[in-house]
């Protein structure tokens, strides 16, 4: 039934990693999950918490990220997803971005909140940052009430902001409330580390890092190291000859300055793909 479900909500069948996932949060378990980079990590808190929210899970998911620009793109994703998703409520469920830019759920009334790391913690300690202090309290109160999703949590800073997500995950714990800590890259050493500090009765470790060659969709990667400086030239011409280009540069200067070069020189034909 779940395999089916899952499929129906994300067009493709689930990994192990993702059955596993699904397995431990319908027990109310939390999980600290490592997996590679593409293997669908999102998916496989987004399709469980859809299908068992107000369940074995909380109604409403808080899904922290250190960027905005992760914000915007996996807001957008599970949008796309809940529209899939044909169960109970289903067209009652509201999706939003929470950051600077884009402030859609200050009280973080929304079902699916998607929210940078900055913006959960202050909100939880009454301090939010796209609030009044006199209403800090709301806030403050639904974040502890959610079920709580830590991604990419190796980029996060360690003296502050990777301890500011063990301390709400301890608390989470303490409440019997379930969560998850992803990464793709964390040593296996600290991985086990988590556990142990934030409970191991409560806590489920999955490791999909050995994914088969064939559950992973087959890429060729071309990487190319050129010696004279990179032009625009260079990168239009490697864009014609395949699907996807990523141009690394030195600061962010000179990679905006690129793509307003790039956005130029492609005004009278622009297709939205570079």
């Amino acid at each position: 039934m779940f395999e089916e479900q899952f499929k129906a909500i994300a067009g493709f069948p689930p990994a192990d990693h993702q059955s596993a996932c699904a397995q431990a949060l319908q027990r109310g378990k939390s999980i600290i999950l490592r997996a590679p980079t593409g293997s669908g990590k999102s998916e496989s808190v987004w399709i469980p918490f859809l299908l068992s929210r107000g369940e074995s899970l909380p109604m409403r998911m808080i899904h922290v990220l250190p960027m905005r620009a992760l914000v915007n793109q996996l807001e957008s994703r599970m949008s796309g997803y809940v529209k899939n998703f044909k169960g109970k409520l289903a067209s009652q469920i509201r999706t939003a971005a929470m950051h600077g830019k884009r402030p859609e759920s200050v009280l973080f009334y929304a079902d699916a909140v998607f929210a940078t790391l900055d913006q959960v913690v202050t909100s939880y300690a009454c301090t939010p940052l796209s609030l009044s202090i006199r209403h800090g309290n709301i806030p403050a109160g639904a974040i502890p009430g959610s079920f709580l999703v830590f991604d990419e949590v190796h980029t996060f800073e360690p003296a502050l902001g990777l301890q500011a997500v063990l301390i709400l995950a301890e608390r989470a714990a303490k409440m019997g409330m379930p969560f998850v800590i992803m990464s793709a890259t964390l040593p296996r050493g600290f991985l086990s580390s988590l556990v142990d500090r934030l409970g191991s009765n409560r806590v489920e470790m999955l490791d999909g890092s050995r994914l088969q060659a064939a559950d992973r969709p087959e890429r060729r990667v071309t990487f190319e190291v050129r010696s004279e400086r990179l032009t625009v030239q260079h990168i239009i011409t490697a864009a014609k000859a395949a699907k996807k280009v990523l141009v690394v540069v030195n600061t962010v200067k000179r990679a905006i300055d690129l793509f307003d070069e790039i956005r130029r020189e492609l005004t009278k034909d622009w297709n939205g793909r570079i």
